[in-house]
């Protein structure tokens, strides 16, 4: 499980929880960390998939700039859990508002 935490500096965090052989889970790692003027939680629209098909989920976060451009950027899963740092995988400056 990846949870994603918006501090209140501006710093973001994703948190991997991995699975153990009882069921449940072990204790979180950080498993990515933004820079201090990031990423703001309630911009984006998170989605997991494998996108790079090599069997892990990654995560795709479609951003909203607030003028009128929309960003999509990706963080690909290491063999860990934790993730790369996020590219952008497409980009659109007419997209408007999704509010």
């Amino acid at each position: 499980i990846a949870v994603w935490y918006d501090y209140a500096d501006g710093r973001d965090r994703l948190w991997t929880f991995t699975a153990n052989q009882q069921g449940g889970f072990n204790d979180p790692f950080a498993s990515w960390t933004g820079p201090e003027t990031g990423w703001t939680a309630s911009k984006s629209k998170l989605v997991i998939g494998d996108f790079d098909a090599d069997g892990r989920d990654d995560i795709a976060a479609l951003y909203d700039y607030g003028n009128t451009t929309v960003k999509l950027w990706t963080l690909l899963t290491e063999p860990n859990g934790g993730f790369q740092e996020p590219f952008q995988s497409w980009t659109d400056t007419t997209w408007g508002d999704w509010a």
